[in-house]
């Protein structure tokens, strides 16, 4: 037998284990790279996970409002170059001049050199779009979307509302008035504006809104106080048969006030006078007083 036979035959299992430890050596060498790889990919990606949701956090940031920290539904930028909800905006601004202060940043605090409020399209119409597409989610999204359903709602019952009292339909003009007086249908309180529908809807010969208008004469609310012209109204329209007027007219003798005199007999009569009204238009106060007098 050869010699180099001979000894690889004697080194035979020597030389096997050595072959086998080798290409294990190899495997494990190839594994460890494969999870080194594995891991490095988990952390790009854990990476990109976090710029994402970075990104999406710094994206949901430009479309909130610094005063109320929700969404955007009507941006107007101020004179200070910041954005912010217009009904907030109108609000802040009014604070500050009701204590006598001049309007200031509500971000930076600095004076403005005006109060002007001007609508941020851009703005607006980026916001929309981001929704549309997904940019952005959660919860602020979800009350976005359910106040925004609540401002079309607003909207549609406004315009048909309005388009109603504008035709000469009175009942609708008075609760148009009425949505001014309270700010209902999305609109603001504007007293003004409602002693301006109300009126109409006298001069028409509507009578709660007569009633309404002698009420608000009576306490100049939203027109120039004029006790006189107020009870004029009010006793026109308790005449027609307003149980609102009456209860107002009862009220005004109970307590003395807006120029009349503390008479609880009269008050009484004019409690009286409520069942017997065709109108039933009386708010709850007046009609629980009533129940409480005449008990």
């Amino acid at each position: 037998m050869p010699k180099r036979r001979i000894d690889e035959e004697c080194a035979g299992p020597s030389s096997r284990l050595r072959a086998v430890s080798k290409v294990q050596r190899q495997s494990s060498e190839l594994l460890g790279g494969i999870a080194k790889e594995k891991e490095q990919q988990n952390q790009q990606q854990q990476e990109e996970q976090r710029k994402q949701k970075q990104a999406m956090e710094n994206l949901r940031a430009s479309f909130k409002c610094p005063l109320s920290h929700a969404l955007f539904l009507d941006p107007v930028s101020m004179a200070d170059g910041h954005t912010y909800e217009r009904d907030k905006a109108e609000e802040y601004i009014r604070v500050q001049r009701s204590v006598g202060r001049p309007v200031q940043s509500p971000t930076t605090g600095a004076v403005l050199g005006n109060a002007t409020l001007t609508p941020n399209v851009a703005l607006r119409s980026a916001l929309e779009s981001a929704i549309e597409t997904g940019s952005i989610d959660g919860e602020l999204v979800d009350e976005y979307k359910a106040a925004m359903k609540v401002r079309k709602a607003n909207a549609k019952a406004l315009a048909e509302l309005r388009q109603a009292a504008d035709k000469g339909d009175l009942q609708k003009n008075f609760e148009l008035a009425n949505a001014y007086e309270c700010g209902r249908h999305g609109l603001k309180k504007d007293l003004a504006t409602a002693y301006t529908r109300f009126k109409m809807g006298a001069d028409a010969g509507h009578v709660t809104s007569t009633a309404f208008v002698g009420w608000k004469l009576g306490r100049g609310l939203g027109v120039a106080l004029n006790v006189a012209a107020g009870a004029m109204y009010l006793g026109l329209a308790a005449e027609k048969g307003s149980e609102a007027a009456c209860g107002i007219l009862a009220e005004a003798y109970q307590t003395g006030t807006v120029g009349f005199n503390f008479d609880l007999t009269e008050a009484r009569r004019w409690y009286s006078k409520m069942a017997a009204c065709k109108f039933k238009d009386a708010q709850p106060v007046h009609r629980e007083k009533r129940d409480q007098m005449l008990d």
